[in-house]
Parts: C-alpha cells; structure tokens; sequence
C-alpha cells in the first residue's frame, strides 16, 4: 500500500503497488476498520481476496472486498513505479468460512398474489429459465395467515449454529456478484443477489414535476448487507406483479443513490437504488445462507430512551390483541384506516402497546395463543408515554425460528403459569394519561435542565417529563401566527395588497388564512421554574380555545374575553413532555424547552404512584 487517503463519505482509497506496477484501488466500506484502526497502514503488504474493476470517469479502480496485512515492506519510490491496467475478470480467493447456516426463520406472511406468477427472468432475457429448486417446506409457513400454530412451536428447536441447509455458491467469475455492502456511487456492472424481506404497495406521487406511481423493496444478502431499492412509474408496472417478498433474485442496472430522507428507510445504509424499466432482475434458486430477515433488536425497558420517531426493532410475546377498528384520518383527506393495538411484554418484565395499520391491522393472526413475533422497522412514538406503530416497510414474524425466540419462549415457560409478570409499562394505562414509564424516579424536575445540562450533549436533543404548574403566559403581542390553509402545510401566509394570502412553500394565494399558536410561558415545580415554548395544539390544549378565538377577541377589543383566556390557564398543574436543545438565538447560545405532549394530571394515577415509591421505602 503506497498511499491511503481518506473521503469525506468515510471511504478510502488506496495506491496498490504490487512490485512491478501501480493502480488506485477503494475498500468495500466493511474494510474501512482495518484502516481507522491502522491494522493496515502506507507500506503495509496485503493479500487481497475478491475485487472488483470498475470504472471512475476514464480511469480503472479496482474495489476491493477483502484484505489481509501480511508483513511491512520497505518504502517505495513511486517515480519508477507504471500504472497498470485493471484486471479483466476478478480473481477469486480461496473461499471465506460459510456463515452460519440457519433454517426455516419465520417472516412476515406471504404478500396476496398480484398477478399471474412470476417468470424467471425480468431483465433481459437468460439462455434458460434458472432451476428454482424451491425447499419442499415453506419457510415462512410458520407467519401464514389464520394458521393455528403449534403448542409449542419452539418444542424441536436447534440452535442456529447446529441447523443446517443447502446453501447456493455464488458463481462470482459468471454473475460478477457482489455483496451490498460494497455498492456505492462509483460502482458500474455490479450484480448483487439477495432475498426480498419487504415488498410495499404501490403508491401514488405528485409534485411540480409530475405524478406517476412507486413501491419500494427492501434487500438482504448472504453478509447481512440490507439496502432499499425503488422502482417508480414503468418500472413500477412492470415489476411490482412479478417480484415476490421472501424469494431471492439477482439484481443489476439500477442507479445507486444516497438516501435523500431517512423517513423513508428504516435499514443501515447509506445508499439507496433506483430501478429503471430496463433494469435486469432474476429469479434464482433458494438460497439457504441468506436469511430471512436481519434483525437488531432492543429491550422494551430501553425504549423509554430511545429518541422518538426512530425506527427499531423488537421480538415479544403479544400479550393482548384489540379487534380491528376502522378511523377517518383528516390529515389523509377522509381516508379510511384499519388499526389494531397489541400489548407486547419481553423478558424484561416491561410492556408497550404497539399498533398495526392497513393490512397487517386486518392479517388473521391467532393472536389469541399469544405468539412471540419479532417485528422489524417499527417507529417509536412518545404518545401517551412510549408507544409503537408499523409502517408500510415494517416486516412482522410470528414464531419466527431464530435464537431470540427460543430464548424467550424459554423464559416465558419458566414464569409461573407460562406468564411473563409485568414489571412496568411504557404506554398509557387504559384509565388515564399517566403512564407506568413516567415513575417516579425516571422524571425530571425544572432545575434538572440546568444542573444536568441537557439539551448540550453532541447535536441531539434531550427528552425529559417533568410535572410542573403554569405561572406565567407571555401575551402582550399576539401569540399567533396566520398559516397556510392548505392540506399538510402549516407555513405562515403573508397578505397581499389585494387583501388574499400568500403562501411561499405551496406557491398558492387563499381568500383566507388559519391561525395557529407558537408562544412562551413559565411553569415551575418545587425546584424552580422554566420558560417553555408551545406550538398549536400543546398550547390549544393549556388555554383551552383555538387561536382564531383569541384573534377574533384581539379584533373586536374583547379585551377582558381576551385576558380571561390566560388568566383561567394559570396555576393548572400538568405532565409535559419537554424537548430541550440548545440553539442560537439572535446569535447568542440558549438552552430551549419546546412542549412535546400536554396531559392533565390523572389523580388515581398518579396516587398509585406515589403509594408505589413510598412502598419502597419501607
């Protein structure tokens, strides 16, 4: 190695230089350790398993995948050194260790057919069909839809390390695959196979630059690499009959991207791809070294402090199932939603509801025999406490057969009567707001803010609850603001000299405008007090009218109306959700408390509390 400099994509590239010639060569990002932890360093001698040549603008970069230091060697004098052509095909080292072979995994119930099945080849058309060689069993059957499971379906269960499986050899010098993991930007005339682990609906897009249709895919290969794949318009309607979640395909001609929006893709990776109709995709045989999902998952006791809106991964036992229940969504125009809530409790003796929509809401799941599933992508909110919700890329498996459920259907039958006792809850108690993860000891006080420095550590937020007394609302100027009327925008309008309102976002004019709140106050506790900031419906919720209320009494002169609204929301005692961030403000560095969530104080609740804490004094 000549000369390793560093990427501002935290890649690296290197000069190789192998005695006789020189290139410039990129590590697959899982060998940007060795670098970082200088196992491998300038003049150190590697021996290279599989590469890859690729084209950078005019010049050839050979993609490494894996390396090894074997010894230092002396420095070089580059001056003699030529550069070389890359290499025609990628040589082959001997064979890694195969990854340990694991069965049947449960996954989330077969997608409803679409079409007519789906052919072998979808790109350009192959010599011959690929042989399938389908396993006789099905190994997502255990997650189909109304099946009765068994008693116990964990009874003859082998640990992953003893289970074994056909696995399918990836043909590298034929197909020129390549793991997820090393697709990036740079790279042209890649093939990666890898298992389908969720399929989404098609969905509809509009904006300035048109409107067509989309669905995204989620893709996991034999290494764990994950990346989301999306395919819009043409390729939308030519593939989404034709692709099947769970079934594994060779994949190329797509356009690597960076994710744009995290919103949008719950996997560990910073690239996305884009499918075009002329994209080539392939069916190919099973393939039992990738799994049927790749999962992190996290305690239920830790996502009390896991950052709202973050996406996660959990594997529980469904204690209790609601039936489905129908709502109209107003931010969805009226559309019609399907949800249904489950309580879900772990090993840690902790439970959170957990809600499913659409499909996965109607999916006829035996509920009532308390399955474990392992849910993969789900969003936490902090609604009532913690709480979790499916999305469309959320994938469920019920009595999913990998080591965690063992683990945990064997911790549930040591309980007494097979009952995991429930220690705390992080969601809301069906009699009031106050939830079992706002105990005592886990809430803050006003004075924790400063004497603890939160919202001063790194770039993210601090989120704390705190109970705490309205003392002062800051009124003397409107605490308001005139806002886009329009669906989903809540931007302030200016008014125009013909009396209409402008928005600058939605680039439309409107007869009239909606007003929303943002305003100060000051609550305080037995430690001190705090000024706190509120947005529409927290401070809609305090001072119990809409602003358009207050503006219309600001408008008539109703000034004792007016002043009745915030002297009536003094002294009312609550549980905030606060946000607390430090942010610049007229360039000067202050510590803000934005409300998240306003509840009123359940009395019962809170009692039982209190009755709790002095209990463990005794």
């Amino acid at each position: 190695i000549l000369d390793i400099k560093a990427m501002t994509n935290g890649r690296y590239r290197c000069v190789i230089f192998d005695g006789a010639k020189q290139m410039t060569s990129m590590p697959a990002s899982q060998l940007s350790e060795s670098l970082q932890g200088g196992q491998i360093v300038e003049n150190s001698i590697v021996r290279m398993g599989k590469v890859q040549s690729s084209d950078v603008g005019n010049a050839k970069v050979l993609i490494v995948f894996d390396w090894e230091a074997i010894g230092m060697g002396n420095p070089v004098n580059r001056a003699g050194a030529t550069s070389a052509p890359a290499p025609a095909a990628a040589p082959v080292a001997a064979s890694a260790p195969a990854p340990p072979q694991y069965g049947a995994y449960g996954a989330a119930p077969a997608a409803p057919s679409y079409g007519a099945p789906a052919a072998p080849s979808y790109g350009a058309a192959p010599p011959a069909a690929p042989a399938y060689g389908a396993p006789a069993s099905n190994p997502y059957q255990s997650a189909s839809y109304g099946a009765a499971p068994a008693a116990n379906p964990y009874a003859n269960y082998a640990s992953n390390q003893s289970r074994g499986g056909p696995v399918v050899k990836e043909d590298l010098s034929n197909a020129n695959i390549i793991p997820i993991s090393a697709i990036n930007p740079y790279s042209n005339k890649w093939t990666i196979k890898a298992r389908i682990t969720a399929k989404g609906e098609i969905r509809r897009w509009s904006n300035a630059r048109g409107e067509g249709t989309l669905f995204s895919i989620d893709l996991l290969d034999s290494q764990g690499g994950e990346i989301r794949g999306t395919f819009f318009k043409d390729a939308c309607e030519k593939f989404f009959p034709q692709l099947e979640e769970g079934k594994v395909y060779t994949f190329s001609g797509a356009v690597v991207k960076a994710v744009q929006n995290r919103q949008y893709s719950n996997l560990k990776n910073n690239y996305e791809l884009t499918f075009n109709a002329n994209s080539e995709i392939r069916a190919v045989a099973n393939d039992a070294g990738i799994k049927a999902q790749h999962y992190s998952f996290v305690k239920i006791d830790s996502i009390n402090m896991t950052e709202p809106n973050s996406t996660i991964d959990v594997i529980a036992v469904v204690k209790h199932a609601t039936d489905v229940s129908e709502i109209i969504s107003q931010k969805m125009g009226g559309r019609q939603l399907f949800k249904r809530d489950l309580t879900l409790i772990d090993e840690t003796g902790c439970e959170i509801k957990l809600t499913l929509w659409g499909d996965r809401a109607q999916a006829q799941y035996d509920w009532a025999s308390k399955p474990i599933v392992a849910f993969k992508g789900v969003k936490v909110g902090d609604y009532g406490g913690r709480s979790l919700s499916t999305s469309q890329s959320s994938g469920i498996a019920v009595n999913p057969m990998i080591d965690e459920a063992h683990a945990l259907n064997q911790f549930r039958a040591a309980c007494p009567n097979g009952e995991i006792p429930v220690g705390a809850s992080l969601s809301n108690n069906p009699g009031g707001s106050t939830s079992a993860g706002d105990l005592m000891e886990r809430r803050k006080t006003t004075s924790s803010i400063k004497d603890e420095n939160l919202g001063m550590h790194d770039d993210k937020p601090d989120y704390i609850t705190i109970k705490a007394t309205t003392t002062y609302i800051k009124h003397d100027n409107d605490c308001w603001y005139p806002a886009c009327p329009g669906e989903k925008c809540s931007k302030k309008v200016t008014q125009t000299t013909d009396g209409t309102w402008r928005c600058e976002k939605c680039d439309k004019f409107y007869p009239s405008c909606h007003y929303r709140y943002i305003m100060s106050a000051v609550v305080a506790d037995h430690t001190g007090g705090t000024w706190i900031s509120l947005f529409n419906e927290t401070a809609e919720k305090l001072l119990g009218v809409p602003a358009e209320k207050l503006h219309e009494f600001r408008q008539n002169g109703q000034e004792t109306d007016y002043e009745k609204v915030f002297q009536d929301a003094l002294f009312k005692t609550f549980l905030l959700r606060l946000r607390v961030k430090q942010e610049m403000v007229n360039d000067e560095s202050r510590v803000k408390a934005s409300v998240m969530k306003l509840d009123d104080i359940d009395f019962v609740g809170e009692s039982r509390m209190l009755l709790e804490a002095i209990g463990r004094y005794e």
